[in-house]
């Protein structure tokens, strides 16, 4: 087989940063660790105020669906 001079570590896609994630996917990884550090220390809960909260914080077309769950 004949090399063709490309290597598959350098594949990332422009503007993906170095780990091949998007803006967007770095900060739901940042928030769900977030999210995990929290229910670590965290009691005992069904963590309804939470969920209310992040409802609450929705944009209204999602705010108002996620209201009628």
């Amino acid at each position: 087989m004949a090399a063709t001079g490309k290597s598959a570590k350098g594949s990332s896609k422009s503007g993906t940063g170095a780990a091949g994630f998007t803006a967007e996917e770095r900060a739901a990884m940042k928030e769900r660790a977030k999210e995990m550090k929290a229910a670590k220390g965290a009691k005992k809960g069904d963590g309804t105020a939470d969920v209310l909260e992040k409802i609450a914080a929705m944009a209204d077309p999602d705010r108002v669906l996620a209201e009628r769950l």
